[in-house]
């Protein structure tokens, strides 16, 4: 029943829409209330403390609708911002690294081989002078 739980708790947590610190505050009473109703009744099963928290949707909208409406508002401010800023940043990378491969690209295109056939013949006599002298 562990594993269940632990699977409710992050089901929970992903519909809280509040800093961390909060989500961990009500995640942990939520775990108490939990703690008591399996101590009050041994016998309890997984079903059994859904139906008495209600389903992870439920419970995280009974935890939203008590919190203050400025901190949770000022938090999704923060959140989307974070977002904007990530989205521009891509942007901006996706932009130079496309400016960087067109200049490549023309770099390429502007530079000239050329071949040529010419064929360097040396004389290897005066080094066969040299080494009987």
């Amino acid at each position: 029943m562990t594993k269940e739980l632990n699977q409710y708790y992050q089901e929970v947590r992903r519909h809280l829409t509040c800093p961390k610190g909060e989500q961990d505050c009500l995640l942990a009473q939520t775990h108490q209330m939990v703690v008591e109703l399996q101590e009050s009744n041994p016998n309890l099963g997984y079903s059994d403390v859904v139906d008495f928290l209600g389903e992870p949707q439920e419970l995280a909208s009974t935890f939203m609708e008590r919190m203050d409406p400025a901190k949770v508002e000022a938090y999704q401010k923060k959140k989307k911002r974070i977002r904007i800023s990530i989205v521009a940043f891509v942007v901006a990378l996706i932009a130079a690294l496309s400016i960087f491969s067109i200049y490549v690209v023309q770099l390429k295109s502007e530079a000239q081989f050329t071949y040529s056939e010419d064929l360097v013949i040396e004389d290897d006599t005066n080094e066969q002078n040299e080494k009987t002298e």
